[in-house]
C-alpha cells in the first residue's frame, strides 16, 4: 500500500477506562433497591421471617458475586472498545457460572436455615438487574464516546 492511500482499517481510537464509579454505584443502588422492596414485601406479605431472611442471604450473594463480576472485568484499565465487550463478556460469564454454584454450595450448606423458593428469587433477580444496570451503565458510556454520525 503506498504512503498517499489512506489504510481505511486503522482506527484513532485511544484506549479507555469504563466509568468505574458510576458502574459500582448504579450497581450497589440496584442492589440495594432490590433489598428494599423484598423487606417491604416480605414485612406486608403472608411470608415469615424466614422467607426474608433467605431472601437478603440470596441478595447478599449476589451482591459479591455481581462485585465480583466487576472486579474480574476491571473497568478501572485502559482498553481498546473491541476488548472492553471480550472482558463484559467475560466478566458476564463468570457471573453466570459462578452465582448458581455459589448459591447452591450455601444453600447446601445452609439448607435448614434456609427457604429454597424466597433464597432461589431472590439471587435470580438480584442477578437480573445487576446485570441490566450493568448493560445500561455500558451501553450509555459507548454511546457518548461513540456518538451517531
Amino acid at each position: 500500500m503506498s504512503p498517499a492511500v489512506p489504510n481505511i482499517h486503522a482506527t484513532a481510537e485511544t484506549p479507555h477506562a469504563l466509568p468505574t464509579r458510576l458502574l459500582l454505584w448504579s450497581m450497589t443502588a440496584g442492589i440495594l433497591i432490590v433489598s428494599g422492596v423484598w423487606a417491604g414485601l416480605t414485612a406486608i406479605g403472608p411470608w415469615g421471617c424466614e422467607a426474608f431472611t433467605s431472601g437478603m442471604v440470596g441478595i447478599g450473594l449476589s451482591a459479591v458475586m455481581t462485585m465480583a463480576g466487576v472486579m474480574v472485568m476491571s473497568p478501572w484499565k485502559p482498553r481498546l472498545s473491541m476488548d472492553w465487550m471480550t472482558m463484559w463478556l467475560g466478566g458476564t460469564v463468570f457471573r453466570i457460572l459462578a452465582t448458581p454454584a455459589a448459591a447452591f454450595v450455601l444453600y447446601s450448606a445452609a439448607s435448614p436455615w434456609l427457604a429454597m423458593k424466597p433464597f432461589g428469587l431472590s439471587v435470580a433477580v438480584t442477578y437480573m438487574v445487576a446485570l441490566f444496570t450493568e448493560a445500561t451503565v455500558l451501553t450509555q458510556h459507548f454511546r457518548r464516546r461513540f456518538p451517531a454520525p
